[in-house]
């Protein structure tokens, strides 16, 4: 935990210190005017972290030295970093290291200009930056950040690119759901469009013969567990605000 000895308190960006610290030794971070360029540039920042993660420090090296983005497409997590979806392309900057901290805030200025929907950068050879609204918005994305380095890494050595988008093996086919009552095909009454068949596996036993119709819940049932999105909704608010609201109201939706 954090305690007040430890803190510097301030009277706005760039301005000096409300008290000098308790503790002598201490001193302001050379990281100082890199968290005061995100929060001038970026208003609604409440919180920059800064970290030294492995992963983060090779993936500013999967482009090779004169790389200036890391690229990363079609996986789930994407949608811990804020403004994305699964299928979106993340565009994360990548500025050069340098001896001190406070010698990277020009590029980290214009790094942020230039790229307004990422809410993170690398440091080739050095760690990430990443920035949110709240404090628990920031350890959120700098933990999907980590998680989407990592997987490009290590798909890396499995010759994959996770910046590329993947191909299917053959052509994408919608679905649609029956809401009849008596929709007996595949899971819940999804169909394939084209009548193919796809979820045979499920209405059908090993002989080929037509299973009984599972009802979409038992009819005893007393409470529904719903699966919560946990890389876009903190794990707190899940407990403190959705399951009390739940519990509140789901009568009335019954």
């Amino acid at each position: 935990a954090i305690h007040p000895p430890p803190l510097f308190p301030r009277r706005g960006l760039g301005s000096g210190l409300k008290a000098p610290p308790k503790t002598p030794s201490l001193k302001n971070s050379s990281c100082t005017p890199l968290w005061f360029t995100v929060y001038k540039l970026r208003p609604t920042t409440k919180c920059v972290i800064h970290t030294h993660s492995m992963y983060a420090q090779l993936a500013s090296m999967i482009g090779g030295e004169a790389a200036t983005e890391f690229r990363i497409t079609h996986f789930e997590m994407m949608k811990g970093v804020g403004g994305h979806a699964y299928d979106d392309e993340l565009v994360v900057p990548i500025i050069d290291n340098r001896p001190s901290e406070d010698q990277l805030e020009e590029q980290m200025e214009a790094a942020v200009k230039a790229y307004p929907k990422c809410n993170g950068l690398l440091v080739r050879r050095h760690g990430l930056y990443v920035w949110g609204d709240s404090w628990q918005q920031a350890k959120t994305q700098t933990e999907c950040f980590d998680y989407l380095f990592e997987t490009a890494v290590r798909l890396r050595t499995l010759g994959i690119d996770a910046s590329q988008r993947p191909v299917a093996d053959g052509a994408s086919k919608k679905r649609r759901i029956d809401t009849s009552q008596t929709a007996s095909t595949g899971f819940n009454g999804v169909t394939a469009a084209d009548g193919d068949g796809c979820f045979a596996h499920v209405t059908l036993d090993p002989l080929g013969q037509p299973r009984p119709r599972f009802p979409q819940l038992p009819a005893d049932s007393q409470v529904v567990v719903l699966d919560i999105e946990g890389a876009t909704t903190l794990i707190s608010f899940v407990h403190d605000e959705l399951f009390p609201f739940a519990r509140r109201h789901c009568r009335n939706y019954l």
